[in-house]
């Protein structure tokens, strides 16, 4: 019951990993269990954190399970220096592009900063009623929030486009 708890708030891809950790771990232990037993082998415990860790890196090749889509399996994954398989997206839609009507122009724009806050930048591409690229733009922010470059590339593209006429 515990196991299963605790297990639901892993992805697929970890809870692989945690099961072949764990059941490694148990052959480890019994195998320099048997060492020391039959050989008079000293285990170390640096040697079975070493071939854990192999084993781990090893397995990572072998799940096929994908992970979740979160920082948390991001940084678990990084952790255990695991590449991470990328669920695909459950639904994909066609998005197309509908031209504005004569003598307007339409204007893509985008923000985004690096952090929160961060540096900063804002940009954006001018088309005309065929499609034709008419002109961009790119304004650096010093520190900002993503949500205000978005704002703050809006407010450019609209001053840029009415001095343009």
């Amino acid at each position: 019951m515990f196991t299963r708890v605790v297990l639901q708030r892993f992805s697929p891809q970890i809870v692989a990993l945690l099961k072949g950790a764990y059941l490694s771990a148990i052959w480890i232990i019994w195998h320099f269990r048997n060492r020391w037993i039959f050989e008079g082998f000293k285990p170390q415990i640096a040697s079975a954190i070493v071939l854990l860790w192999a084993f781990i890196i090893e397995m990572s090749g072998l799940v096929l399970g994908p992970m979740s889509n979160s920082i948390f399996d991001l940084i678990c994954l990084r952790k255990l220096q695991v590449k991470g398989n990328i669920r695909l997206a459950l639904m994909m839609h066609a998005v197309r592009w509908h031209p504005p009507l004569p003598s307007w122009m339409k204007v893509n724009t985008d923000g985004c900063a690096y952090g929160a806050p961060g540096r900063c930048v804002a940009a954006g591409v001018y088309r005309n009623c065929r499609g034709f690229f008419t002109g961009c733009f790119i304004q650096k922010i010093d520190v900002g929030f993503a949500f205000q470059e978005e704002l703050m590339a809006t407010i450019f593209a609209i001053e840029r486009a009415y001095r343009r006429g």
